[in-house]
């Protein structure tokens, strides 16, 4: 039902114009219309013997008294403009009293009617009710646009409400007297034109003459829809008791709580960032005199407040100077930050806002007094917060606890990782009350959440009592005659196998070879690769894989470094091999003599230790020159053993082996079948290289598993292979992209993510792959330890970047005859319990997160600096991977070649169709700031590899000047886009324009959007909104629409609309204004 009100006083015409916070509102909101961005209120809880009809009179009393429940908005052909009409003449009533739930279902009426956005030319920009959900318990409602109310002007509406209500009930008379929120507006205005707001604008550009980092970037890009996204809130009590102790504390050092938890949050995101220059956006009430106090409407305003301060500054001072600060700040308060933004050129440099978190301290009073009553206010949200985090105290006087609330935008973050950063943020202000005098980056930022979660990543430890020669005689005793290794038609079954590694390693032995050797393998593809493997170590030596197709120089170098005593190879090679100088106690055998019949009396081999070397692996080095890492047989079998539980391999499985042997995932392939009595199958070298045939061996070898590099993969997509419900695909080498994970989750059985450096054993992490959008690199594997740490070496909490740290048996023993590289990257490292721990500092940025899995971040040395932002690369790759028809991508920093002081960005990306450039730049328009967005997009046929399978960056070739993007200017075709021209040269005061492009790239505003609507509604009488303009974003898709050109409409503005929205909406200065 609803209830009228008997008292509607009539509008009037005179309109008055919009501050600039309520314009800014305005304009963003005709973006967005059917979002309700600046939705706001909440509900006033009522129990006990309330009288619900004085309650509504005093509502149609407030109503009628306060000039604001009367105003409206417009957009006019001067801009924007209020004036008023009539109040609400309506009041929702309900009741769900007979509910079995009347709570929730009060909640879910509320909630919907909160969720729906206003028309900004709507009848009324209130929505208000009354809801009955039990005896004695009512609930009163207020929901308003942010255009015409703040959270103070609220807390006054609430307040006088009570008050009319308690001299009705009392049978007092009314004395209500309502100060007109537009009896302030000349004030305002005033200050526009005053000589102080000339002095507060000098006062913020010096203030913002340079740019502090960006703070936040995008971790979640699919949770927003269309170029907004939800979000959520989490919540905190904290009781008046312990709220007390912050205020004495702040109290006793001469500031207030407002101090207290802004540094708290400062010391936490200048240390999880390594950034100290950092802008928080304060909500700030604006009202300055006593009658604003008590206005009902909104006077917010937003105060960018920057601070920097040296990491070993303590707590105190810490606070003391962000008080400061403030001071200085608040002196110039009343500069409009839409206006700032406007000053700043936000839009150019690719920004929506000055700040990514905002810190509120809502002290307002809502500690209404009833007698008889007990009154709660509860303030919502709309759950459409753009703002990617913003913290809140609210202080709602002594009848209710203080409340913490932390806003977080989805794309941002997720509510686990808000509940933590909510604990965080609780626990560092408790730190700094008990030791003001700790250094700022000294702070404990892990809170006993994230610790619950941290102890939880690493697996206990697993007993290891083998090793990979024991468990592969094993097999062969128990599986004589399965096959074990097939090549090209031939078959070896476990016998004959374990036949053939006995009788090589005996001739080894005979050859001189010992524990504690090094023999260099260099042969091609086949079986006798595998067993001349197994025969080194069979010999109590470890083996180095020489790949024959390495060039002669890397060759020589590697056998200078490792200091090989022999040389396995064969005639196809023996005369590249041979052309080594290897001296003269050293020799190049061939694998055929190593092939004959065993030698006599040679029926003991040398035992073997699990920590002695398995193989040394040639990785590059930074300088040029390979380091050799050096496996040990524990870590070799700790890894295999993992392997065959997670992701699984049994007796049955057939594995092909496609990885060059320089590469050490080849490891996996040639040896875990072994110790699983399974098959494995090797690829020749001609078919690794091939995409059909590889999809045939797949097919004709009934391969159940197979493991190779993101550019394998994408290969044999691209030769057109459909892929075997019956294959376990494991991944691993490089980042795997979302598009490809889509591609491969169609084709298998299963799909693996594998992560892992050479220097701790082939992989140390593996996660099953279940939807392109959750593609993280999972839990380590057995007997293996990962911590993700800071600069400090402290474990950073759950969600923040770090460098990844590797420990446990799969550590190498390390570079082989080089201490001192051994000492930069492996080194002893204590924990917080005080246990000690052997890590590998692997060179890559990770996190951890609310699942306790690990998620891969890119190398730390790929992190760039541009015009003075640092730039992670693998954002910007990830971001262009994203778009639909791009399978792969590389970005890098380039130099001008006519001016190699000038740097820029350069995107290079293979995809399955021709991709215009702007298209790829209006895609990574939503997703990067301006200063991400390559300058220049290089399409490729496909990457160069390195040897080992990986993309070679030394290989992208020099952006073209065809590559560089270009804007045109280009002139009306006809009379009618002339017209229109006119009136945007009018508008804009310059003496050209260009009819293709966007207008917002233009320089046009969205205030100048609303102006030209009107202009041209009234010269072309023609129907036309704000949206219309939004949506054809440019002057001949403007005519087009004019001529009602269905055809041209429909290939023109939809391929704009969501680029021109997002444009207008970083053409809208001030998104930050919320309370």
């Amino acid at each position: 039902m609803s209830i009228d009100s008997s008292d509607k006083p009539s509008g009037n015409s005179h309109t008055f114009e919009l501050l600039p916070a309520q314009k800014d509102i305005f304009l963003d909101q005709q973006v967005f219309k059917d979002v309700p961005l600046y939705n706001i209120g909440g509900y006033v809880e009522f129990r006990g013997n309330l009288d619900i009809d004085s309650l509504i009179s005093a509502h149609h009393i407030l109503m009628s008294s306060a000039d604001i429940f009367s105003l409206r908005v417009r957009a006019s052909t001067q801009g924007v403009e209020q004036f008023s009409s009539t109040p609400p003449d309506k009041l929702d009533f309900k009741d769900f009293s007979r509910n079995d739930d009347p709570q929730s279902a009060a909640l879910s009426h509320i909630t919907i009617s909160y969720q729906k956005p206003f028309s900004l030319d709507g009848p009324s920009l209130f929505r208000i009710g009354i809801l009955h959900l039990e005896k004695n318990r009512y609930w009163y409602y207020g929901i308003a646009h942010h255009v015409l109310l703040d959270g103070w002007g609220f807390s006054n509406w609430v307040q006088a409400l009570t008050n009319i209500y308690n001299q009705i009930s009392e049978n007092r008379e009314c004395d209500y007297s309502n100060i007109p929120f537009l009896s302030i507006l000349p004030d305002e205005m005033e200050y526009l034109e005053s000589h102080r707001y000339k002095n507060d604008r000098k006062y913020w550009l010096d203030r913002f003459s340079n740019f502090p980092q960006k703070l936040m970037n995008e971790k979640y890009p699919h949770a927003r829809t269309g170029l907004t996204a939800k979000s959520g809130r989490v919540l905190r009590q904290i009781d008046q008791e312990r709220f007390s102790i912050h205020r004495e504390y702040a109290q006793s050092q001469g500031v207030s709580v407002v101090q207290l938890y802004l540094a708290a949050l400062y010391i936490y995101y200048s240390c999880t960032t390594g950034n100290d220059d950092i802008v928080f956006g304060i909500p700030i009430h604006n009202r300055r005199s006593q009658i604003s106090k008590k206005v009902i409407g909104t006077l917010l305003s937003v105060c960018p407040t920057r601070l920097k301060f040296s990491p070993s500054q303590s707590g105190r001072n810490l606070i003391a100077g962000i008080l400061k600060l403030q001071r200085q700040d608040l002196r110039h308060q009343r500069y409009p930050i839409s206006h700032l933004s406007s000053d700043l050129e936000l839009r150019s440099k690719g920004l929506a806002r000055l700040f990514d978190v905002s810190f509120n301290y809502q002290l307002l009073d809502y500690s209404v007094q009833i007698p008889g009553l007990s009154v709660k206010t509860t303030y919502l949200t709309n759950n459409f917060e753009q703002t990617p985090l913003t913290f809140t105290i609210c202080d709602y006087g002594q009848q209710q606890d203080i409340e913490l609330q932390l806003d977080f935008n989805h794309v941002y973050m997720n509510q686990v990782e808000a509940n933590l950063m909510m604990s965080r943020w609780l626990s560092i202000v408790e730190q700094l009350i008990e030791n003001d005098e700790c250094a700022i980056c000294d702070y404990q930022l892990v809170s006993a959440d994230d610790w619950k979660i941290l102890k939880s990543v690493n697996p206990p430890p697993t007993p290891i009592t083998s090793d990979l020669l024991s468990l592969l005689e094993a097999q062969a005793l128990r599986y004589p005659h399965q096959s074990a290794v097939e090549f090209e038609g031939g078959e070896l079954t476990y016998r004959a196998l374990i036949d053939k590694v006995d009788n090589m390693a005996a001739n080894l032995l005979d050859f001189g070879v010992s524990s504690g050797s090094r023999v260099g393998v260099c042969l091609p593809r086949s079986s006798d690769l595998l067993i001349a493997f197994l025969a080194v170590l069979k010999a109590g030596a470890s083996y180095v894989p020489l790949d024959p197709e390495f060039p002669e120089k890397r060759l020589f170098l590697m056998d200078e470094i490792a200091r090989l005593n022999l040389v396995i190879s064969d005639n196809s090679n023996k005369e590249n091999v041979g052309s080594i100088n290897f001296g003269d106690d050293r020799r190049v055998i061939s694998i055929g003599s190593l092939k004959e019949g065993r030698s006599q009396g040679r029926n003991i081999f040398p035992t073997r230790k699990a920590d002695d070397a398995a193989y040394i692996l040639f990785t590059s080095g930074s300088t040029g020159v390979p380091k050799g890492v050096e496996v040990t047989h524990e870590a070799l079998i700790n890894f295999l053993l993992s392997m065959k539980q997670n992701p699984g391999f049994s007796g049955s499985d057939r594995l092909l082996a496609v990885t060059t042997t320089s590469f050490d995932i080849a490891g996996l392939e040639l040896y875990l079948p072994l110790i699983c009595g399974g098959t494995v199958v090797i690829a020749s070298s001609s078919s690794v290289k091939s995409g059909p045939l590889l999809s045939e061996l797949i097919r004709a070898k009934k391969i159940s598993v197979m493991q190779a590099t993101p550019a394998t993969w994408k290969m044999m997509l691209e030769a057109g292979w459909e892929g075997s419900g019956k294959l376990k695909i494991l991944c691993g080498g490089e980042a795997l992209p979302g598009s490809l994970a889509s591609n491969l989750l169609q084709r298998s059985q299963s799909l693996w993510n594998m992560y892992g450096p050479t220097e701790t054993t082939i992989w140390s992490s593996v996660k099953r792959i279940e939807h392109e959008n959750n593609i993280n690199i999972g839990h380590p594997i057995q007997n293996t330890t990962v911590f993700v740490l800071d600069d400090k070496r402290r474990q950073v909490p759950i969600g923040e970047r770090g460098k990844l740290y590797i420990g446990g048996k799969g550590l190498a023993k390390g570079y082989f005859d080089r201490p001192d590289l051994t000492a930069e990257r492996f080194s002893n490292w204590n924990d917080r319990d005080g246990r000690q721990h052997y890590l590998y500092n692997t060179g890559d940025l990770a996190r951890v997160n609310e699942k306790g899995e690990l998620e891969y971040l890119g190398r730390n040395d790929f992190q760039i600096k541009l015009r003075g932002y640092r730039i992670e690369v693998t954002d910007v790759e990830a971001s262009i991977i994203s778009f639909p028809a791009v399978t792969d991508c590389l970005v890098d920093l380039r130099q001008r070649v006519t001016d190699p002081s000038t740097e820029f960005l350069a995107a290079y990306y293979t995809a399955n169709r021709i991709i215009d450039d702007q298209e790829l730049r209006s895609h990574l328009s939503e997703r990067l700031p301006a200063y991400m967005i390559p300058t220049a997009f290089v399409p490729l046929n496909s990457f160069k590899l390195t040897l080992n399978g990986k993309k070679d960056r030394t290989a992208l070739p020099q952006p073209s000047a065809n590559n560089l993007i270009r804007r045109q200017r280009r002139k009306p075709n006809d009379e009618l886009e002339a017209k229109i021209v006119k009136v945007w040269l009018e508008i804009l005061g310059v003496e050209e324009i260009c009819v293709e492009q966007n207008l917002f790239e233009q320089g046009v505003t969205s205030l100048d959007m609303v102006r030209a609507g009107k202009i041209l509604e009234e010269r072309f009488d023609k129907s036309l909104t704000t949206v219309n303009l939004f949506e054809y974003p440019n002057i001949r898709a403007l005519a087009q629409h004019f001529n009602n050109s269905s055809q041209d409409q429909e290939s023109t503005a939809p391929e704009t609309k969501k680029e021109n929205k997002l444009l207008a909406r970083r053409a809208r200065v001030s998104d930050e204004a919320s309370i």
